[in-house]
């Protein structure tokens, strides 16, 4: 495995692992890619010079709780190999997160108060997106409906969030879901994900009844269930425990 440490000025940008052997075009964190690049800041201005590093091999960005200006972000837009961006806790414009919704990215990470209803339509044109994170976000149930019909995205994590089980249509007409996070849950967001697929349920502070419960029937490939915080009827108990 070779390793190469990049030092822009007196901070250091991270490093950059790379096995030609296991690198994957579809590097997402949640897959553990072989190639990262973790950006380590302490003040905003410092990344003006990534553009002009060689930075070919990097996929994910990670930039959870920087202070980034203006030009920060379009130099990290510039990398060509990006698939997976980090802007959890960081202050994001609209027309800055427009500049990452292109084909080839496969995560996004964007837990921010700054994100809203206005980016999703961006956030919806990314086909190959695989996992969106909009925990902490203010996008709405008006915003979320921006995604309907997404074909690729496989992961939601929307805890918390303000998207509520309103939105169990849309969610029911993402057919490659299979890992939803979220807040607030009820029987309809149950029987939205209750399909062989889904693997990975974590729904906080729901109510659930039997119908819900006994909907999860139909995923057979049910890796991980949690309710935590939620409330079921005695009915839903019973049928949680014949699943």
């Amino acid at each position: 495995m070779e390793v190469v440490t990049f030092d822009f000025g007196e901070v250091c940008l991270g490093t950059l692992e790379n096995d030609d052997t296991t690198v994957e075009a579809k590097g997402i964190v949640t897959l553990i890619p072989k190639t990262i690049l973790r950006l380590v800041q302490q003040a905003s201005g410092h990344l003006g010079g990534l553009a002009k590093l060689p930075l070919g091999y990097v996929t994910v960005v990670t930039a959870d709780g920087l202070d980034l200006s203006d030009g920060d972000y379009r130099a990290i837009a510039s990398i060509d190999g990006l698939r997976t961006v980090d802007f959890d806790n960081t202050s994001i414009s609209h027309d800055q997160v427009r500049l990452f919704c292109r084909q080839g990215i496969v995560a996004m990470y964007l837990g921010s108060e700054s994100v809203g209803d206005d980016a999703m339509a961006h956030i919806a044109s990314v086909e190959s997106l695989l996992l969106l994170k909009l925990s902490g976000s203010s996008v709405t149930d008006g915003g979320f409906a921006a995604l309907r019909g997404h074909q690729s995205i496989e992961e939601l994590q929307l805890q918390p969030s303000e998207v509520t089980s309103a939105s169990a249509d849309v969610i029911a007409s993402l057919p490659s879901l299979t890992t939803l996070h979220m807040d607030g849950a009820d029987d309809h967001v149950l029987r939205a994900m209750a399909r062989p697929s889904t693997t990975w349920l974590h729904l906080r502070e729901g109510t659930f009844g039997p119908g819900g419960i006994e909907a999860l029937a139909r995923c057979s490939a049910l890796e991980n269930l949690g309710l935590f915080r939620s409330q079921l009827t005695i009915d839903a108990q019973r049928a949680l425990g014949d699943l």
